[in-house]
């Protein structure tokens, strides 16, 4: 019985967008008689314009497989991930396409790379997708689309290709090719000399921008213009505005990823708007890196307040009168003006999270492993800073609620119905500004001197050297002591506990960003447990 031609899209892509994610190198294929090398470049065959460009590596060679598959052994707990994958695989076949196996139908012609794309509006009611297989023996790869599609055969430019439904199954330039018809041809038109999304010069810039110059492990383009001017989009006006205020609509978002030694990376590029490009703020990495030494998690944001302020002045006109009576009604109950205190007292602001012992969560415990939370920002306005700190104290102290404590150039606060829990700190000295809730960590945080700080870690410096030249850290997190608390914390689930030989696999989390060739670029890194 012929394979039914939903099933056939549906379950070849899941099938090889599936043990791509598992392991790239299970894919690889048996050339046979007709054959050719497997690696053509799918973006050739894709036409000019396409809205939405993909590709997967599906059999990577040389130091690219070699990292795909000690990364996915790791992960998935298993020596043979490739195997392990490919077999849940023919299972789903199995139940939705009788007669169909992976390993015996698709494994044997299915060359270097997958791709697809999303080309536009399509003709006679299908979908404006493409996918593209290479093929590794056009013999096979046409025997299994014969037995697997029972409609007609038609012919265009010397292209044989069958029939099913909206959509057509054939073979151009050693490429299988399922798309509805009219984009087929457009298919074939363009392996004939049309063009070809691979020459588009913005197409060719954001490849060449990413780390791996697209050949990493999965590649995808996208191409914003069309989207900004849809009509379906036309009521999400606000949000369309401040992507146009971010990106540059004419170079396409590139996203990447990729697998490294030791550790998995995506990476996402972007042309910055005229606007963005100069507002641009750098990464506030000095702050981050002056963070406590034990922190577990990190997060450094650049100019807070301003970037609050440009946000709440671009609200819609109709906003604005309800905004201004609503910090009008806060700045009278409170005391707190936004504008003139607040928002100039939030600078360049860092928060972090370390320790992993719950017992000692109390301001002023000694036991540097207990779990500590704090901010630290260098205010844009010092004696905003001053004033917001003295008129939230005088707030906490007029509610009666919390017990209030002086402290050098700030206050202590300790909830009167619960006297053991924990304390927050709050304080300013210098340039500095630090709010703390557990152990006193505020020294180091003040002075960025005292104390062995995040910068003199080794285990983040080792993760920052993942981000490669030119891209400064803005997050961190590492995830054993995430792990240890969650041992430590409340019942853990069944669900955890069958996740955690999984979860220990994981050794840490980074973003950065920076500049290259002109695009903005950032790039999130997930470090594995060698």
């Amino acid at each position: 019985m012929p394979l039914r031609r939903l099933d056939l899209r549906r379950r070849l892509l899941a099938a090889v967008l599936t043990t791509t994610a598992a392991s790239p190198a299970v894919l690889a294929g048996c050339a046979g008689s007709g054959s050719s090398t497997g690696d053509t470049d799918p973006a050739t065959l894709a036409p000019a314009g396409s809205i939405v460009y993909g590709d997967l590596t599906v059999n990577p060679s040389g130091g690219q497989r070699d990292n795909a598959q000690a990364v996915f052994s790791r992960l998935l707990n298993t020596p043979d991930p490739g195997t392990k994958i490919a077999d849940t695989l023919d299972k789903a076949l199995k139940q939705s396409a009788k007669g169909v196996s992976y390993g015996k139908d698709i494994k044997p012609w299915l060359g270097r790379r997958v791709g697809f794309a999303v080309t536009g509006t399509a003709s006679g009611g299908g979908k404006p997708l493409a996918l593209f297989l290479d093929s590794t023996d056009d013999g096979t790869a046409r025997s299994f689309i014969e037995r697997t599609n029972s409609g007609p055969n038609r012919d265009y430019r010397g292209v044989t290709y069958r029939i099913s439904g909206t959509a057509v199954v054939g073979i151009v330039h050693h490429v299988v090719v399922d798309a509805p018809e009219a984009i087929f041809k457009q298919v074939v038109d363009t392996a004939s000399g049309g063009p070809a999304l691979a020459a588009d010069p913005a197409f060719q810039r954001g490849r060449t921008a990413s780390s791996s110059r697209g050949q990493a492990l999965v590649n995808i383009s996208v191409n914003l213009a069309p989207l900004l001017n849809s009509p379906a989009l036309a009521q999400s006006s606000v949000q369309l505005d401040a992507v146009r205020r971010a990106i540059d609509p004419s170079q396409p978002i590139t996203f990447s990823v990729d697998a490294l030694p030791n550790a998995l990376a995506l990476e996402v590029t972007a042309k910055p708007s005229p606007q963005a490009a100069s507002t641009n703020a750098p990464p506030a990495t000095s702050l981050l890196r002056a963070l406590p030494a034990q922190s577990w998690l990190a997060l450094a944001v650049p100019h807070v307040g301003q970037s609050i302020a440009r946000a709440l002045g671009r609200l819609p006109p109709q906003v604005q009168p309800r905004l201004t009576a609503g910090l009008d009604s806060i700045r009278r109950k409170t005391g707190l003006d936004l504008q003139r205190d607040v928002l100039p007292a939030l600078g360049d602001t860092a928060v972090f999270a370390s320790g992993t012992q719950l017992a000692g969560l109390a301001a002023g415990s000694p036991n540097p492993g207990d779990v500590a939370f704090g901010l630290v920002s260098q205010p844009t306005d010092a004696a905003a800073a001053k004033r917001t700190i003295a008129r939230v104290g005088a707030l906490l102290r007029s509610q009666g609620k919390a017990a209030i404590t002086p402290a050098p150039g700030g206050f202590a606060a300790r909830s009167k119905a619960n006297a053991g829990g924990p304390g927050i700190l709050v304080e300013q000295r210098g340039e500095r500004v630090a709010v703390g809730i557990g152990q006193r960590t505020e020294d180091s945080l003040l002075n960025g001197t005292q104390g062995p700080t995040l910068g003199s870690s080794p285990a983040f410096n080792a993760a920052q050297a993942t981000l490669g030249a030119g891209l400064s850290p803005s997050f961190f997190l590492s995830f054993a002591p995430v792990l240890a608390l969650a041992q430590v914390s409340s019942t853990q689930s069944p669900s955890y506990q069958r996740a955690q030989p999984y979860l220990r696999k994981l050794d840490y989390l980074v973003l950065g960003s920076g500049r290259r060739d002109g695009l903005a670029v950032s790039r999130l890194v997930l470090g594995i447990v060698k």
